[in-house]
């Protein structure tokens, strides 16, 4: 199996560092290495030996020590010299002169010490030695073998306890003989002592061992168990949850089997190896990749939301939900998943039942409220009282077994869009707080994915709004171009004729295609404004000495003959009404406001009646004479209270006019554009089926230099 990326290799297992050990002793020639059994017959005897005391292994191998090496110290009875060497501690020594097989006489250090199973009882020795012959060298080589030894226990031990990796050495029973801390501690005991102690058969009891997909992992296909049956099983990943606090972790097992000098299984070396946050971080990587691929599956936000909800169940959570805020502001669930559809339907008839609160000062409110994510590593029973409205609801609530939660929010450039919710219950599982750090990149996907829809969607209104702009405007443009196109063709007609023209009747139609032409010209201007007001530049204002109250009249007059259904009543202060009171304004572009007020009265009250025009200097500001108000009323169909907030907006056109009357939804934007940069102001009130009134309030002198 590869290694999960980003995991440390393992650490020597005890038959790994026997392994080097014995190959290091082997290939020394400089020093004898023979393990004799219990019978002190011969089981190894490495070159050094050889080098030593002069058979060749093929020869000493199954023979007594006492047969082919002599001059070792006999014991007191008279009895072969193998049976003096002892077995219940540790020594060195050096020998008498010993004849080697060439004839020569030798000085041998030795070191000799007992072999004992894992039991405890004594197996066999193990011998070590070196050429002593120079007298002055007996000392130091006598030591120098007790220390090789002494050094060679300790490394050994060394390696074993301070490993990060779990260590433990199995007897054919399958009971465990050895283990180093890091075993104790990742099979979930406080010591070595209280792993030791165990019950055969209860030793993995605080463990529950899965597949790595999770599937149940029969005890005896456990990779020490394979061992134990003389097996070489390949690494394992263990999937394995603490039955005390649900925590669920990954490890890569290796067991290796150790057999006697006849081929039987001694025991099993078993290592272990924590890789739970490599593991888990590839798992939330291809997670990551299949949520995205989900969330750009669709421009359905709310189907895709749905899909990432369903596709966290239960791998990441029991219950998971999404929350989004809506553009009244109010709270709206788009996801709710769980393994059991049963259980989603129960849970929406609980929300109705019992809605949450808005206001909450937990969970998905709060994190949308606040944008801190919420993290709930165990959910008490205190918690679920303090969270339930009645004793039913605490009742429901048991009922889910909530054990941990974690809520974080849907972060986008304009702000919270909402919140993501994954909860635990009935699973013993428990969030951390590495899982809050890929639950809130998964919701920032998600949060990417919702406003790129949203963007979209309103890409598509604009586009929309423009395509009936555009077909409204090539209305409105055809018009006058007809009426001046019909009264050119009739103005033409008459002068070709002989007989003189009806001098009245041209003069009218000359009126009319003076009045379209003015219409189209207008019409034109508030594009070319429309165009720098998008593009973000000031109108260049052209002031000029204007009569205020003779540029309300002559507007006025030119829609009484336009309006023929409707009764124009102009009024004119007395302050401006006497003809020397003048203003510093761009004429065209604040006639082009009257008239597009005019306009909108007249459009908006299709039935007719009263449209009243008022003209004054202020009553409410210290210096009366420095401003001026212009009001138009009508009594139309009014404006819905609802879009009367948007009502200058560009493009915006109130509901109640949709499919009725036509319009761009430019007018009142060009309009309050143009009032503004004269520093002055257009507000309005209105009433849905009770007429509009709009005020215009405009200083007798606009700077030009001051609003280009």
């Amino acid at each position: 199996m590869a290694k999960a990326k980003g995991a440390r290799s393992p650490g020597p297992t005890p038959a790994h560092v026997g392994d080097l050990l014995l190959a290091n002793l082997s290939a020394n020639r400089q020093l004898g290495v023979v393990a004799l059994d219990n019978d002190r017959r011969v089981i190894y005897w490495n070159a050094g030996a050889e080098q030593i005391f002069g058979p060749e292994p093929q020869e000493a191998l199954g023979q007594t020590f006492a047969t082919i090496v002599t001059g070792f110290p006999k014991r007191d009875d008279g009895s072969p010299p193998g049976d003096a060497l002892p077995f219940s501690d540790s020594w060195a020594d050096t020998s008498p002169y010993l004849r080697r097989k060439d004839g020569a006489e030798i000085l041998v250090g030795y070191s000799i010490s007992p072999l004992r199973d894992l039991d405890g009882s004594a197996s066999g020795v193990l011998i070590l030695a070196r050429d002593a012959t120079s007298r002055l060298q007996v000392e130091a080589v006598r030591e120098e073998l007790a220390a090789e030894l002494r050094v060679s226990h300790a490394q050994l031990e060394a390696i074993l306890q301070s490993s990060a990796e779990g260590i433990t050495v199995q007897g054919p029973s399958g009971r465990i003989l050895f283990a180093n801390p890091a075993a104790a501690r990742m099979i979930g005991y406080d010591s070595i002592e209280a792993l030791l102690a165990a019950p055969r058969g209860e030793t993995l009891r605080p463990l529950h061992i899965m597949r790595e997909d999770g599937s149940p992992f029969p005890i005896d296909e456990l990779p020490g168990r394979r061992a134990l049956r003389g097996e070489q099983p390949p690494e394992t990943v263990e999937r394995y949850r603490a039955r005390e606090t649900g925590e669920e972790r990954y490890s890569l097992v290796q067991a290796r089997p150790i057999f006697d000098e006849i081929g039987n299984v001694q025991f099993a070396v078993i290592t272990f190896r924590d890789i739970t946050e490599p593991y888990r971080e590839r798992e939330r990587l291809q997670f990551l990749d299949e949520a995205s691929a989900v969330l750009a599956s669709s421009l359905d936000y709310d189907a895709t939301l749905a899909g990432v909800a369903q596709l966290a169940v239960p791998r990441y959570a029991d219950w998971a939900a999404i929350d989004l805020v809506q553009e009244d502001g109010t709270i709206r669930q788009v996801a709710l998943a769980h393994a059991d559809a049963e259980k989603v339907s129960w849970a929406r008839e609980l929300a109705l039942r019992y809605p949450p609160d808005p206001n909450g000062m937990s969970g998905a409110p709060q994190v949308i409220r606040t944008g801190e994510a919420e993290l709930f590593r165990e959910i008490s029973q205190e918690m679920l009282e303090a969270a339930a409205i009645d004793e039913e609801h605490l009742r429901i609530i048991d009922q889910l077994q909530i054990s941990s939660a974690l809520v974080v929010p849907l972060r986008a450039r304009e702000g919270v869009l909402g919140a993501l919710s994954f909860v635990y219950g009935g699973s013993d599982r428990h969030y951390a707080e590495s899982d809050l750090r890929w639950a809130q990149d998964l919701a920032d996907r998600a949060a990417t994915a919702v406003e790129n829809a949203r963007l979209y969607r309103d890409a598509r209104e604009a586009l929309q709004v423009r395509d009936e702009f555009l077909a409204t405007i090539s209305h409105d443009l055809r018009t006058p171009l007809t009426t001046i196109r019909g009264l050119t063709q009739l103005v033409l007609r008459q002068s070709q004729r002989a007989a003189r023209p009806n001098a009245e009747r041209m003069t009218e139609s000359l009126r009319e295609v003076d009045r379209a032409s003015r219409a189209m010209s207008r019409m034109i201007d508030e594009l070319l404004d429309l165009s720098r007001i998008e593009s973000g530049r000031p109108l260049t204002l052209n002031s000029e000495v204007i009569d205020p109250g003779l540029l309300v009249r002559e507007v006025a007059e030119e829609y009484r003959l336009a309006a023929p259904r409707h009764s124009l009543v102009v009024t004119i202060g007395p302050d401006i009404a006497g003809g020397d009171f003048t203003c510093y304004w761009d004429a065209p572009r604040i006639e082009r406001v009257l008239i597009n007020l005019l306009s909108n009265a007249v459009k908006y009250s299709p039935d007719g009646g009263t449209i009243t025009v008022t003209l004054e200097g202020s009553r409410d500001d210290p210096e009366p004479e420095d401003v001026v108000i212009i009001q138009v009323r009508d009594e139309g169909i009014g404006i819905p209270a609802a879009d009367l907030p948007a009502i200058f907006e560009r493009y915006h056109r109130a509901s109640n006019v949709i499919g009725r009357i036509s319009g761009l939804g430019i007018g009142l934007a060009g309009a309050k554009q143009i009032v503004e940069q004269h520093g002055g102001s257009l507000s309005a009130k209105s009433e849905e089926g009770r007429g509009s009134l709009f005020t215009v309030r405009l200083p007798r002198n606009a700077n030009p230099l001051g609003h280009a």
